[in-house]
């Protein structure tokens, strides 16, 4: 039997199953609540390891993924192309820095373009 952390709050885990049908409990890390002024996202381009292709890189935020996958969302929509959510960051397909630029700027949120 191990001892629990007095730190420890029962809410601050979720359960999670595996395939076996064992569980373990799985610490949940908070959403930060966003507020667009205070933002201040980097934008790259990269090509290596991605077979010759260019990506628009957008990085630098904080965890709250259902307001960034929504910000994607708008940004795929906005520059036409496709786009994915990974390793907490956002991908565009090709050179989409200067409409992401604009984007966000309407949106009053900061950004910078960063080297890749």
């Amino acid at each position: 039997m191990s001892k629990k952390n007095k730190t420890d709050n029962q809410e601050d885990y979720v359960l999670v199953w595996s395939d076996d049908g064992s569980h373990l409990n799985q610490k949940v890390i908070p959403q930060v609540a966003i507020e667009p002024s205070q933002l201040n996202l980097k934008i790259r381009l990269e090509k290596n390891a991605r077979g010759g292709k260019q990506v628009t890189v957008i990085f630098n935020f904080p965890y709250n993924p259902p307001y960034f996958k929504n910000l994607l969302k708008q940004l795929k929509n906005r520059c036409g192309v496709g786009g994915a959510y990974k390793d907490d960051q956002l991908e565009l397909q090709g050179d989409q820095r200067e409409k992401v630029r604009e984007y966000l700027s309407a949106l009053k949120i900061k950004s910078v373009l960063a080297g890749g």
